[in-house]
């Protein structure tokens, strides 16, 4: 459907399911593909920490003459991470993480968790671009730190990825979308 009467409708749940945020936008839906987006002022949430994965569930509907015509949930976590001298810091407070490396998918990091690593590296490889094998939103929810590591290149690719401009393009493209697929996940 084409013109006016689109509503954007997003709800904020916290972690017991109660609706602590709303909000609603009218919007204009053009062929094709469309985003929208809706600023939430939030004073105080509360963070997700290593050791304490707190999620939120971000539900959005758009709506067309009062009818749902597409809608998208979502779960995140608030956090803000950044780097005092050679502290690694953490929603106002000094992180100690205890890494470990680990490549495919029968990890077992619940059972790490219970030995005391809070943190899980996926070094290169196919695993880490993708994550499909990686169930991340564990991490999400049990408040594990995970560190995945950008896409590779290989040694004898090396060349051809400083000259060949088209060898870049793709690479770039995966980055992009290795980024996009896991930039809401606060592990």
């Amino acid at each position: 459907k084409r013109g006016g009467g689109w509503k954007l409708l997003v709800s904020v749940l916290d972690q017991e399911g109660k609706v602590v945020k709303t909000a609603e936008k009218d919007v204009e839906v053009k062929p094709g593909e469309n985003e929208f987006a809706v600023e939430i002022p939030w004073e105080d949430p509360i963070t997700w920490e290593i050791g304490r994965g707190y999620l939120y569930t971000c539900r959005a509907a758009l709506k067309a003459g009062g009818r749902t015509v597409a809608k998208r949930e979502l779960k995140f976590g608030f956090r803000e991470i950044w780097r005092e001298g050679k502290e690694i810091m953490m929603n106002g407070h000094v992180q100690r993480l205890r890494v470990v490396c680990l490549t495919g998918s029968g990890w077992g990091a619940d059972f790490l968790r219970q030995i005391g690593y809070n943190c899980i590296l996926f070094p290169h490889g196919k695993e880490t671009t993708d994550l499909k094998n990686v169930d991340v939103d564990f991490f999400d929810r049990e408040g594990i730190a995970c560190i995945c590591a950008g896409p590779q290149v290989a040694y004898g690719v090396q060349p051809s990825f400083v000259r060949n401009e088209s060898v870049r393009d793709d690479y770039a493209a995966t980055m992009r979308h290795s980024i996009r697929e896991h930039r809401n996940h606060p592990s």
